[in-house]
């Protein structure tokens, strides 16, 4: 039964409605399904303690034969969020599940800043599901880098100097 006195419940409510899913509305888990195109399902998930919404969405299986490629990959892209728009790549235990993840605080949150969340977010998943489809041919391209690491060097990746922080 949806909880509409809480305003993230008719933040959802109104999305619904918006794109004619009159009945949208978090279970009683505080999670919300939507589905894609058919190729991809992202779980909406409220934590009302935090009065955080975090999207999860499985991407693809990360394809054996150039595994460890794609593992660093992922792993370059998760810097700094450059390539992910601010969600985080990661493998889902005890699989070889890649999934995206995203959250970001429900306080103030309106439905024009909610829809392209959700748009962009399922924009990163079909990107990465493509990239994963043929990792070989790269379909992402890789960010500029330079000769040197910007963790080493003391730079940023602009060139300035940047803290570093020694153990």
């Amino acid at each position: 039964m949806p909880n509409e006195n809480r305003p993230i419940d008719h933040l959802l409510k109104t999305l619904g409605e918006s794109i004619g899913l009159d009945s949208l509305h978090f279970d009683d888990n505080d999670g919300c399904l939507l589905q894609f195109d058919d190729t991809i399902t992202l779980l909406l998930l409220y934590d009302a303690p935090q009065d955080d919404v975090y999207l999860f969405s499985f991407v693809q299986e990360i394809p054996a034969d150039h595994r460890e490629k794609v593992l660093i990959r992922l792993l370059e892209a998760n810097y700094r969020w450059q390539e992910t728009a601010g969600a985080t790549l990661s493998l889902n235990p005890g699989s070889e599940s890649v999934v995206l993840t995203r959250q970001v605080s429900a306080n103030g949150l309106d439905l024009p800043q909610l829809e392209k969340l959700i748009g962009d977010f399922v924009d990163n998943v079909e990107k990465w599901s493509r990239y994963l489809d043929n990792p070989a041919q790269g379909v992402l391209s890789s960010p500029e880098r330079s000769q040197e690491s910007p963790v080493s060097n003391g730079k940023r990746d602009n060139g300035k100097d940047m803290p570093m922080i020694r153990a």
